[in-house]
């Protein structure tokens, strides 16, 4: 059993006083990261940044808040993500333009995050990207840009945000696009 953790089963896993520390966790490689729902509050440390084997992150659900370059640093850091949920997580920024440095990124669920300016436009160049919700950030505005047929697109949500849409443009445009809600 030493060096194995196949047939180990955790019981009980206990985070509390937990003082976060990226080399520790770093230093397994560690893949995943899902502290959702964990009842988390403040800044998110920015050692998270180092977890540089990260494919996915979910802090949603938290009273946590992030530095105006936080988005910039961890679009620039964590390139391996596939998917990345950050709900709830005041970030009181724009989408940066470095996010295209997410080439695997599949699904980005950045829901009630207090998110301000346009559409992510740069986005749409993620081949790989399936998933987008933008719901809750009142503050983001503007024209939607056009979606490209060669989108791989699936899900859009942006409901509760302050885009400006042309349903005809979408039609003419054949994209297989299944948005929710769209105001």
């Amino acid at each position: 059993m030493e060096g194995s953790w196949n047939s180990v089963s955790i019981i009980l896993l206990s985070l509390s006083f937990l003082v976060f520390n990226s080399t520790f966790l770093g230093a397994y490689g560690l893949t995943l990261l899902n502290l959702s729902h964990s009842n988390f509050s403040g800044k998110i440390p920015v050692e998270l940044l180092q977890l540089t084997k990260l494919v996915s992150l979910d802090l949603s659900s938290n009273s946590l808040s992030a530095e105006k370059s936080f988005l910039d640093n961890l679009f620039r850091n964590l390139t391996t993500l596939k998917e990345l949920s950050l709900g709830s997580v005041d970030i009181s920024s724009e989408i940066p333009e470095n996010i295209t440095n997410l080439s695997y990124l599949k699904s980005l669920y950045l829901d009630d995050c207090n998110l301000i300016g346009g559409f992510p436009s740069r986005v749409l160049l993620i081949p790989t990207i399936k998933s987008l919700s933008l719901s809750g950030n009142n503050k983001m505005e503007g024209p939607l840009p056009k979606f490209h047929g060669n989108n791989s697109l699936e899900v859009l949500d942006l409901s509760s945000t302050s885009f400006s849409v042309s349903v005809v443009s979408m039609d003419s445009q054949r994209i297989s696009l299944q948005a929710r809600s769209v105001c």
